[in-house]
């Protein structure tokens, strides 16, 4: 069960600054397993364009030097 937002910390210029959070939180409590399985999606996408982008090795040694802290 998902746990229910207390705090929203945004940084707004304008009130509708806060509305892509406060639909992403919707779309988490209502649709949870949908938005897990597009975010897991878009996080394969973006992480071939940085193989792509900067190599394999390079990546691959980023992560386990990010992975130390």
């Amino acid at each position: 069960m998902p746990l229910p937002v207390h705090t929203m910390t945004i940084g707004a210029a304008h009130p509708r600054d806060s509305d892509e959070p406060a639909i992403a939180a919707f779309l988490h409590a209502t649709k949870s397993d949908e938005m897990i399985e597009k975010v897991r999606v878009v996080s394969k996408r973006l992480h071939g364009a940085e193989v792509e982008a900067l190599g394999e090795d390079w990546v691959n040694k980023l992560v386990g030097e990010c992975s130390k802290f």
